[in-house]
């Protein structure tokens, strides 16, 4: 029972990430998300057969149907981050209040990936509205749990305000900073912040960029976060 529920997740977060695309794509650019799908080259519209997440990129060869023009990878790599981190949360969590505040962490976390990726942009719609629910459900669920997650990430949010006031990150970035925190609490948290910041450097070595988008990289140090729940690593280390 347990792996088809986990199949079901994966193959929801893998269509939910094809979502997050078109969310993330269009509001960079002040666009509605309702309408028909197109392609932003030629502007023909998308039928059902274009749309199967990661297949229909692998059958058309990663290339628009009409025109032709590359799609960028983008697409097939955020559908299946999705589709994987939600199985991983899943695998961790099972089914709880603790799956509803990660789904909806991660979530916004993708959104913003998607639009820090291509503009440099951390939207407050997208983070604002999940971190009030998240706080929202934090408090009324996991009221015990207050010492370890909800006060870190006040405490977080708030010095990291300095770096707002001078212009060293944004408001939408210290937010995810400090809701990682309030999801993972204070160990898992520093963990993930860990793993975001060697994976950012690395990339930086190997690329040779003196910048380089934040959030994207805070996506991969979650996923890893969850990884190491998964497989125990941390229960090994602490024992």
């Amino acid at each position: 029972m347990d792996s088809y529920i986990g199949l079901i997740v994966l193959i929801y977060g893998i269509f939910l990430g094809s979502f997050f695309n078109v969310v993330g794509l269009r509001w960079i650019k002040d666009e509605k998300i309702t309408g028909r799908s197109h392609c932003p080259k030629c502007n023909s519209t998308l039928y059902w057969y274009n749309l199967i997440p990661i297949f229909s990129y692998i059958f058309q060869g990663g290339k628009c149907h009409n025109c032709k023009v590359k799609i960028g990878l983008i697409y097939p790599v955020m559908e299946l981050l999705t589709g994987v981190s939600y199985l991983l949360i899943y695998l961790v969590t099972g089914l709880s209040v603790d799956f509803i505040i990660a789904i909806l962490f991660m979530s916004l976390l993708l959104v913003s990936g998607v639009t820090d990726y291509k503009e440099g942009l951390v939207l407050d719609k997208v983070v604002i509205p999940p971190m009030i629910v998240i706080m929202i459900l934090t408090l009324i669920y996991k009221f015990d749990s207050v010492l370890l997650t909800v006060i870190p990430s006040v405490v977080i949010f708030l010095l990291l305000l300095i770096a707002v006031k001078l212009e060293k990150l944004g408001g939408g970035d210290v937010l995810i900073i400090a809701g990682t925190f309030l999801v993972h609490g204070f160990l898992l948290g520093s963990i993930t912040m860990l793993f975001s910041a060697m994976t950012t450097l690395i990339y930086m070595l190997v690329s040779r960029r003196n910048k380089v988008p934040f959030i994207p990289f805070w996506v991969i140090g979650n996923i890893l976060t969850y990884v190491v729940s998964y497989i125990g690593i941390l229960d090994i280390i602490i024992k």
